[in-house]
């Protein structure tokens, strides 16, 4: 304590009050640049995971609709093929299921139709990561 203050009440106060604002002032600026770098990281994960789905969406539901139709368009040809030539009918009509309705990746099993949707809510992702990029724009 200041020993030229000890006498005046007031000027005791005035000094305490400044010592409080100055610690104020020091936490909140802690905590505003705290707040930015997690606003920050907050962004990059946003626009990271955007970026991907981005790439990953449009091959994921390319690959899962020609998955989709090439089994039919197969079907089809051979129809028309065994039509014309029977032998050579029979011999694709046992080869018909070369193209698989389902595979198993690591315990997953994956299908035209999951994809399609996988694809569908990758999309949706990437809106919901493009609003919250927008956001945390503005509140940077």
């Amino acid at each position: 304590m200041n020993t030229s203050f000890s006498n005046n009440p007031r000027a005791e106060e005035r000094l305490s009050n400044v010592r409080q604002d100055y610690s104020q002032q020091t936490n909140n600026k802690h905590f505003k640049f705290i707040l930015t770098i997690f606003w920050l990281i907050c962004h990059f994960v946003f626009y990271f995971i955007q970026q991907l789905a981005e790439i990953l969406a449009p091959l994921l539901l390319v690959t899962g609709i020609l998955w989709k139709i090439l089994p039919i368009a197969t079907e089809s040809l051979i129809k028309i093929i065994s039509s014309t030539d029977l032998q050579t009918g029979n011999i694709l009509k046992h080869n018909n299921d070369f193209i698989p309705y389902s595979i198993m990746v690591a315990g997953h099993s994956l299908s035209a139709g999951k994809l399609i949707i996988d694809s569908l809510l990758l999309l949706i992702l990437t809106s919901l990561c493009a609003t919250l990029t927008a956001y945390l724009g503005r509140k940077i």
